[in-house]
């Protein structure tokens, strides 16, 4: 790999608890989710309330790597709303399960050092409650695809360059819709919901 061995050991030790993640967040800001998939990442952020997950869009990796120009370009609009950062896989829930797939540690490290670069100092933490079996949240519509749904007015507009790399936006489909209900997993059990409104 790319990076120094011992990194991903170091990441864990960057990364709080769900619970600890929960009791940092600011009033009135947002959560981002990040779900590593097997091709892409989908990145989906929550409203100011924490009640709901919405689509931000998703990439697709460009032999195994994490085009970050495009990663940049989708989180910018979002500088300043964010409280902490939600990540997770598809693939290893398990975070010692990732670490230990050099391809999947790879696109983490990468995804961390865009994050780093934009959103400084902006804790973590590790989501591994969730896989794609996990059932849909109640407040999240399933057909039409999240992913179909207005979500945000800020989408990241594809760029045609070719060092770009490829987004989904949050008219991608499934891509986007996994992030979304990763995220809305992690809200949903952190008793975050206003259930009442």
């Amino acid at each position: 790999p790319s990076y120094p061995w011992e990194l991903p050991q170091q990441m864990e030790r960057l990364f709080l608890t769900p619970s600890a993640l929960h009791r940092r967040i600011e009033p009135y800001k947002r959560m981002l989710g990040i779900l590593l998939r097997p091709t892409c990442v989908s990145i989906s952020i929550s409203n100011q309330y924490l009640t709901l997950a919405e689509p931000v869009g998703a990439f697709l990796l460009r032999n195994d790597r994490v085009p970050e120009r495009t990663f940049v370009r989708i989180l910018k609009p979002y500088i300043g709303e964010m409280s902490g950062v939600v990540l997770g896989s598809e693939s290893y829930p398990e975070y010692r399960d990732l670490i230990a797939a050099p391809p999947a540690a790879e696109t983490l490290y990468q995804v961390h050092m865009v994050l780093h670069s934009v959103f400084p100092g902006l804790p973590y933490t590790w989501w591994d409650r969730w896989t794609p079996d996990t059932p849909a949240s109640c407040r999240i519509e399933t057909s039409p695809p999240v992913g179909a749904l207005g979500g945000l007015k800020r989408q990241p507009i594809s760029s045609s360059g070719p060092s770009s790399g490829s987004t989904l936006n949050s008219g991608g489909g499934a891509p986007c819709s996994m992030g979304t209900l990763f995220l809305q997993h992690y809200l949903d059990n952190l008793g975050t919901l206003n259930t009442f409104g």
